[in-house]
């Protein structure tokens, strides 16, 4: 029998006994085994003939977390037929430990295109039995809804109910979006009177044009979960693409998830356009960088590095590499002989520093770059600071190993205006102490 047969089949039989999640008591297993549940379903459209992308989230409520590298499948069937799944999380899952699985394929595709009426979204985890598992009935979980709009059906007084008023704005101030260009969002909404305690919300973001998504990018997205009222997520879809770059074309959607595991999108709005492209300027190509939110601050910039009035610091190094000059201008730290097997100007860093000061040959705007190298530490959290430039904030909570891992460059790019002759680096030490490869200070023009 086939994977897809097998799912059809597994749906199909569950729907007709009524093995939905809740539905009999678990057994007691004679020796520890986990017991994965489906807590919760999540998905979003607007429109008959929407591509929808079923999500959802896994609770491992065994004693023993599921084995490694053995995939966590989840298929989803709507009305009695399995339309897609997902097969890819291989991850352990501890006990107690929750994680949210996105349809990745199906017999058509990854998503399932929307029609108008009353629907019932089936999920099912471990579809395939590749897991042995305490309790093998409590696997399937049921949400209703109908399109257009994706929404429940009315499950009576005390349903967890979609939120309201979902927005999305610039996660930072325009003066330090002109530094760093970072594209994150905080999307917010407002929890109706009435929702169950412990309810969760799990923030989804869509392409604002479904199926016209470029360079590779999906239609929508889980960006996160919270028990709060906003989050801050990185745009990761979009349609904005063109020969010289690309940005994001977003808008976003929060499931409301009580405890017992009913879910409820909400409509989508917070709609939002991030991009950054090359463009001709007067003096040639230019880095443009736009934000804009709907109804909210729109932002611009634009900016031209120069190759000319360059200066470049190898730090740690007595003599300099790779037309980096030696170490100079630092308060603080020491230098320390680190990774192997790349270009000579990160083989040596400087360890504890609290700031650089780099002189330049005039005022004006320069694009800071820093290449960062963690030669100690291979996992996330073991070391953490924040660096600022010219007294701007850069990064909060950086973390080298924990977005690139050890020995592995990690390049920070910083916009900045400089009022007097020279360019200041600060780094504030939250876990361990900071650490810098090399720093390069490269003046621009502006493009237009």
């Amino acid at each position: 029998m086939t994977a897809t047969a097998r799912r059809t089949t597994l749906v199909t039989a569950v729907a007709g006994l009524g093995l939905v999640a809740g539905a009999g008591a678990a057994t007691a297993a004679p020796v520890a085994l986990p017991d994965l549940v489906v807590s919760g379903i999540s998905a979003v459209t607007t429109t008959p003939g929407s591509p929808v992308t079923f999500a959802a989230t896994l609770t491992n409520r065994g004693t023993a977390a599921t084995p490694t590298g053995v995939v966590q499948g989840v298929a989803f069937s709507v009305d009695g037929h399995v339309v897609t799944w997902s097969a890819d999380r291989r991850t352990s899952l501890a006990p107690g430990a929750s994680a949210v699985v996105r349809a990745s394929g199906g017999p058509a595709g990854s998503t399932w295109t929307a029609t108008a009426g009353p629907h019932v979204v089936t999920a099912v985890v471990d579809d395939v039995f590749r897991i042995r598992e305490s309790d093998e009935r409590n696997n399937s979980r049921t949400l209703g809804f109908t399109v257009p709009g994706l929404v429940p059906v009315a499950s009576g007084a005390g349903a967890v109910q979609p939120v309201k008023a979902v927005t999305a704005a610039p996660a930072t101030s325009e003066t330090t979006w002109r530094v760093t260009h970072d594209d994150a969002l905080a999307v917010s909404w407002t929890v109706p009177a009435g929702q169950p305690a412990g309810t969760r919300y799990t923030v989804v973001e869509h392409a604002t044009s479904p199926g016209t998504s470029c360079a590779g990018r999906p239609d929508s997205a889980v960006a996160g979960t919270t028990t709060g009222t906003t989050l801050t997520v990185d745009p990761h879809v979009g349609d904005t693409c063109s020969g010289h770059g690309g940005g994001h074309d977003t808008w976003y959607s929060v499931t409301s998830t009580d405890p017992a595991g009913g879910s409820v999108p909400s409509v989508a709005s917070g709609s939002c356009s991030s991009y950054r492209n090359a463009e001709f300027g007067a003096t040639g190509m230019v880095d443009a960088f736009t934000l804009s939110c709907t109804g909210g601050a729109s932002y611009a910039d634009h900016a031209q590095a120069l190759s000319t009035d360059a200066v470049r610091i190898d730090a740690g190094s007595a003599t300099g590499a790779n037309g980096y000059a030696a170490d100079r201008g630092s308060t603080g730290g020491q230098a320390y002989a680190s990774a192997t097997g790349l270009s000579a100007e990160l083989t040596t860093s400087r360890w504890g520093f609290s700031s650089y000061r780099v002189p330049v040959a005039s005022p004006g705007r320069h694009l800071v770059r820093l290449h960062l190298v963690d030669p100690t530490f291979a996992t996330a959290g073991r070391r953490v600071f924040d660096l600022a430039v010219n007294g701007t904030p850069v990064r909060t909570g950086l973390d080298i190993a924990g977005t690139v891992g050890r020995n592995a460059e990690l390049v920070v790019d910083a916009y900045v205006d400089t009022p007097d002759a020279a360019v200041v680096v600060t780094a504030t030490r939250r876990v361990d102490n900071p650490i810098v490869a090399s720093i390069e200070v490269l003046a621009t023009t502006p493009g237009y």
